[in-house]
Formats: C-alpha cells, structure tokens, sequence
C-alpha cells in the first residue's frame, strides 16, 4: 500500500474514498483537522480521549506533582507573565524547552533547546542512580578499565 492508509470506519461507511495520501489524511470527527503526526486523532479528538482515559488512569503522586507544575509554568508562558529564555548551552532561540530541576518551584526553570535538554536530562538520570546506588551500599570502581 506504499504511504496510503486506510480512512477510519466512519468515513469509509459513508461511502468516501477508503485510501488516500498520509499527508490528505483529515481527522474522521469532522473538524477538518489534519491528524497530529504520528497520531490517528486530531488535537481536539486526542483531548477528549485523554480526558476520558485519565478518569480511569489518575496519575501517581510524583507524575501528579510533575504535570501540576508544568501545568503552571504554561499557564504562566500562555500568559506572558513569563518569556522563553535563550538556550543556557547554546543560546539558540529555537525549540525551547523549560528544565525543572525541584518540581516543588514551578517557576524556576532553566530554557534549554531540545538536544540539550535531552542531553541535561541523561547526565541527571545518571547522577541521581549513581547516588542511589552509593546509599545503597554499591562502591563504584576506581579503576576504569573493569
């Protein structure tokens, strides 16, 4: 079939075209929206879902903590009592993500780009097993070639 799909039930029920290209594809509500990349929903029917989904979904504690704060500092951006900063690494201005480093102060963030956030974040993830394991009891090795 190459980079056609097939059209939602609804739509090929009523006697639509049942492929057509992955760029045509419209959202089967009847919006007119294209459908979010590498989703089968446009943003307003991908909403709906989650909202229903988390009903039966709640978040945990420390996931509830992390999405209240996000929540705020958006609302805050949304706002504009807050402006994106430059990337702390690099400077750029394209593809600014906010960096919480204590999820417990929503406002203070550090605006890294995409590569170094995901960067930032890896050594982090790093860091922190290595002291659990440290309070664990595990001794790291000094010699590096073991």
């Amino acid at each position: 079939m190459g980079n056609r799909l097939r059209i939602p039930h609804k739509i090929a029920s009523l006697g639509i075209l049942v492929s057509v290209k992955r760029s045509a594809l419209l959202c089967y509500c009847g919006s007119g929206l294209e459908w979010m990349p590498g989703q089968r929903k446009c943003k307003i029917c991908k909403a709906a879902y989650m909202r229903e989904w988390r009903k039966t979904h709640p978040l945990s504690g420390e996931a509830r903590k992390r999405d209240a704060c996000r929540s705020k500092l958006n609302t805050y951006i949304k706002r504009g009592k807050i402006q994106r900063g430059p990337c702390e690494k690099c400077g750029t201005t394209k593809d600014i993500e906010a960096h919480h480093d204590d999820y417990s102060k929503a406002l203070n963030v550090r605006w890294l780009c995409r590569p170094h956030h995901v960067e930032f974040t890896k050594q982090d993830m790093r860091e922190r097993t290595t002291r659990i394991l440290i309070a664990a009891g595990w001794k790291p090795s000094t010699n590096p070639s073991s």
